[in-house]
């Protein structure tokens, strides 16, 4: 095919430019004027042409219908000069700029200045561009006109050379999308219903005019004013979050908060239309706070009086009917379009039983006279790709039976152990939001709220008074408490999180999918590192040095891929690209904090078992100590140990090189816990903690993940160390008597406690007391019982490096030197079982060989502090599970679309995600949207 490439100059103005105005009002706009084109027919030399007369006649002596007609931005500014002003209609529209999306959208950027100097095609200087600011074509000197012939000139040029380089990445399928898209633009189908859409707007305005002055009359605003100047002052307060906030405490109302998306240590105020907090306050008992409420909601939503504005200006614009505007790889990532100025994608749905003004919107797209809309989807597609990609046997073997098997409602059945037939309506609504949300690792709390806000179901945790057997049996030898307190002191616990068991099922059921996250999880590793590896069990995504490849070639592209350890939190997180650009990408990590009976979490009183954390207690989110919803059962379920500490195999482990799951055996990074005992309350310091010998902790420095040396200290595994001078194998035995700061201060106060250290005294918490005041005096009497066997600089190494304290047991050994006495300790039974040793081999108990699968009661701490975490913390969101079934759903509409050109010559007149929308003549409407399903 023949390529003609070109580029139009046009008058522009402070006033009227793309910045002001949409590309089509801008082109058809009173001011336009067409300065210049540059044409560069095939190969032949560019020619620049000034004025539209004679780039009109220029295009009429070329083959323009048989031609691509290219250029940068093409389709979103130069093919609407093309085809409304010049009247063009090419074989197929071309655009380097759509092309460059999906490539370089993160990092290089898209402009063609930008792009040319990455490939060294050239140097685009914008001055001449820049000098033509409100001159129309008579204000140009002879001087301007030369400039602007040879910047116009390489303009074209540059473009011609930039797509032979792009076009490698390219199918023709691919090439043929930017052009389906550009004749939306361009050969818009829908005939636009203006007076439904008059209506509309005139209905939204008086809605709100009415908000206003109901919200007017309930604050009691008397009208000594005008009525303008009193809605004009409800306005304000509506809008502005402080006078709403100071309204709301007027009224007895605390204002809602949230955690701010740019600061985590920041709340604010929670009332943006999704939240939680403001939703139930349009349900407030105070019908001022309701009605105001309700008001802002409606004044702050601007949307739909915006679009029904924008779709009758380009309706008056395209004579009548409504271009679509989308945009080719818009999500980059994925591959999928996306939609600009009034944006057709996201169209609010039309419930026959609930009719609404944004009915509008889609009501308002008519076919043209003689023709029939026709419209089909992929059901569930996702959903779909995502169970079939990880090989879901049970959803394969449904599908296979029947093509149009309803996947929620099977999973509605089982949920409710109920015939499919019998499923309501609420409990598919239920089944649904499980598989849309939860297929891409949405944790209990994420569903809980995301049920309520799309799916109108209330999720909450179920709570009930405990009966005196119950408080007897759960306090029998012990002062802590295992259940939590109302707000009038009385005991409760929870009877059930219906929440909980939905997403504990799900996992349980689709077991692959979770499996899955964990696959692409390690798929960061390989395509930082640049291994080609496959991703799912079909092989159809695999890793390479620029993300994921995919069946067609495509590729999600994560630029300059890298770890970042986190300020504050010393996590180590993926993130990738730069800038505005710069982004986070999760792997697979799963939102759970599962941790076994008897697991230490740190609260203020010090470190308390996981099922006798009271609602009281304060617990640390690793930056400050925070308050808490209480602990939650979570059944008895399969768990490992690691570092001493149970939990089930999901559960993340901060490691120097990020979360891992226990399943991966991680090595648990160990904090910097020195002189935080001098933040303890004055109150808790106790003297009688004590230890026989007194106990530091050191870390040594890492970056990127490797050890180096810190001042004289040779750099080595951060673990609890015996000073030397105190280690004297023939001491007093029932030396006692010397402070036990440094292991209270692991117990109470840390600024950042991972896993790791709630484990550090979990043998000594498990032979007796169950609280921390305890902890003194049993090591005391461990190190007592041992005195004669530990010898004189006990593991001492070269320079005197001091030897290792387990955190289970006594230390016993190293890698170099494990000699007879070890081992005679070990078979004398005096130390955990966790523990062998096996000629010099040493089994590390701090990690051990293998993490062992076993039952175990577990337990969650809900809702902590603003952060959602405590001090054994995961973090959710497969972001990359999520962008591959994206990518392939989208290349399979895609390819539907392709087909059925091919099939009948017509192209889509919309295309919305999963969904194909088409005009098609009367005559053929039936045969059309048969061969289209």
């Amino acid at each position: 095919m023949n390529i003609i490439t070109y580029d139009y100059e046009s008058f522009w103005s402070q006033t009227y430019s793309l910045s002001h105005l949409s590309p089509l009002e801008y082109v058809m706009g009173d001011e336009f004027e067409l300065i210049s084109c540059a044409i560069k027919n095939g190969t032949e030399p560019t020619q620049v042409l000034f004025g539209e007369e004679d780039v009109r006649y220029a295009f009429s002596q070329l083959d323009v219908a048989g031609s691509m007609l290219l250029a940068h931005n093409n389709s979103g500014f130069d093919a609407y000069i093309s085809a409304y002003r010049l009247g063009l209609n090419p074989k197929l529209w071309g655009c380097t700029l759509a092309m460059a999306r999906p490539i370089h959208a993160k990092d290089v950027g898209l402009s063609l200045g930008a792009l040319v100097r990455h490939y060294n095609l050239g140097v685009k200087d914008n001055r001449v561009l820049m000098a033509t600011k409100g001159k129309h074509l008579c204000d140009f000197t002879q001087q301007e006109l030369e400039d602007m012939r040879t910047y116009n000139g390489d303009d074209a040029d540059q473009c011609r050379a930039l797509f032979g380089v792009l076009v490698p990445h390219f199918t023709s399928s691919e090439l043929w999308q930017i052009d389906a898209l550009t004749r939306m633009r361009t050969e818009p189908q829908f005939v636009v219903d203006t007076g439904l859409l008059e209506t509309a707007l005139s209905v939204e305005r008086s809605n709100k005019y009415k908000a206003l002055l109901d919200t007017a009359r309930l604050l009691g605003i008397e009208r000594t004013t005008s009525e303008e100047e009193i809605l004009e002052n409800v306005r304000a307060t509506l809008a502005s979050s402080a006078r709403f906030g100071e309204l709301l405490q007027a009224r007895g109302v605390s204002v809602p908060m949230k955690v701010s998306p740019t600061d985590e240590n920041k709340r604010i105020p929670a009332l943006a239309k999704t939240d939680q907090g403001f939703l139930d306050l349009q349900k407030s008992e105070d019908p001022v706070v309701a009605t105001a409420a309700r008001a802002r909601l409606a004044i702050k939503s601007t949307l739909l009086e915006t679009r029904i504005g924008a779709h009758l200006t380009a309706a008056s614009l395209a004579g009548g009917r409504l271009p679509v505007p989308l945009r080719y790889c818009g999500a980059d990532t994925t591959g999928r379009d996306s939609g600009e100025e009034y944006n057709c994608q996201n169209e609010p749905r039309i419930d026959p039983d609930r009719p609404k003004v944004s009915d509008a919107l889609r009501n308002s797209k008519r076919a043209p006279p003689g023709h029939k809309i026709v419209v089909a989807d992929q059901s569930g597609i996702e959903l779909r790709v995502n169970h079939t990609l990880w090989k879901v046997e049970s959803s394969m073997k449904l599908w296979a039976g029947d093509p149009k098997a309803d996947l929620y409602r099977a999973f509605a059945a089982l949920q409710y152990s109920i015939p499919a037939a019998d499923v309501s309506k609420s409990q598919r609504q239920l089944a649904k939001v499980a598989q849309l949300g939860l297929g891409f690792g949405a944790g209990v709390e994420t569903f809980r709220r995301v049920a309520k806000i799309m799916g109108g179901l209330d999720l909450s945790l179920v709570w009930r008074p405990l009966e005196q057997a119950e408080i007897d049996e759960l306090v029998r030898d012990s002062d802590d408490y295992v259940f939590t307190m109302d707000a009038e002191g009385y005991p409760i616990t929870i009877d059930h999180d219906p929440a909980q068991k939905v997403v504990d099922d799900w996992r349980r059921i689709y077991h692959q999918i979770v499996e899955g996250w964990r696959t692409c999880h390690d798929a960061l590793d390989h395509i930082q590192a640049g291994r080609e590896r496959n991703v799912d069990p079909w092989g159809l995504i695999h890793t390479c040095k620029e993300g994921l490849r995919g069946p067609t070639g495509r590729v999600i592209r994560y630029p300059d891929l890298r770890r970042v350890k986190e300020p504050g939190t010393g996590r180590w997180e993926w993130w990738y690209a730069q800038g505005r650009h710069k982004a986070r990408i999760y792997a697979g990590k799963i939102d759970e904090n599962c941790l076994a009976e008897g697991t230490l979490v740190l609260t203020q009183r010090g470190a308390v078992p996981i099922e006798r954390v009271r609602r009281a207690d304060l617990v640390h989110d690793g930056g400050e100590f925070v308050a808490h919803a209480g602990t939650i059962f979570k059944s008895v379920q399969p768990c490992v140990a690691i570092d001493g500490v149970h939990m089930t195999p999901d559960h993340e482990v901060l490691t120097d090189e990020g979360w891992k799951a226990a399943s991966q055996k991680p090595e648990p990074y160990r904090p910097d816990l020195r002189y935080v005992d001098g933040a303890a309350p004055r109150t808790q310091r106790r003297s009688q903690d004590v230890l026989a010998l007194p106990l530091r902790v050191r870390e040594p420095v890492r970056e990127g993940g490797e050890r180096r040396d810190e001042g004289s200290q040779a750099a080595g595994h951060p673990e609890l160390r015996v000073r030397l001078e105190a280690a004297g194998g023939r001491e007093e035995p029932h030396a006692w008597h010397e402070q036990a700061s440094s292991l209270r201060s692991v117990a109470r106060n840390a600024r950042s406690l991972p896993t790791a250290i709630a484990s550090s005294m979990e043998e000594l918490r498990r032979a007796w007391h169950r609280s921390v005041r305890r902890v003194g005096g049993f090591v005391r009497n461990v190190l007592a019982s041992h005195g004669a066997d530990v010898l004189s600089g006990v593991g001492a190494g070269p320079e005197g490096q001091r030897g290792r304290v387990f955190q289970e047991q006594l230390p016993m050994g190293n890698s170099t030197r494990a000699g007879d006495e070890q081992a005679n300790q070990r078979a004398r039974g005096g130390h955990p079982s966790d523990f062998r040793c096996d000629g010099n081999q040493q089994v590390d108990a701090v990690l051990p060989s293998k993490a062992r699968a076993s039952p175990r009661r577990v337990y969650d701490i809900i809702n902590c502090g603003p952060r959602h975490r405590f001090v054994v913390l995961g973090d959710s969101g497969p972001f990359i599970v999520h962008n591959c079934v994206q990518f392939l759903a989208r290349d399979s509409i895609f390819d539907a679309t392709v087909e059925t050109f091919k099939r009948t010559g017509l192209r889509p007149a919309m295309r919305v995600h999963d969904e194909l929308v088409y005009a098609v003549p009367e005559g053929i409407a039936e045969d059309f949207l048969a061969t289209l399903q």
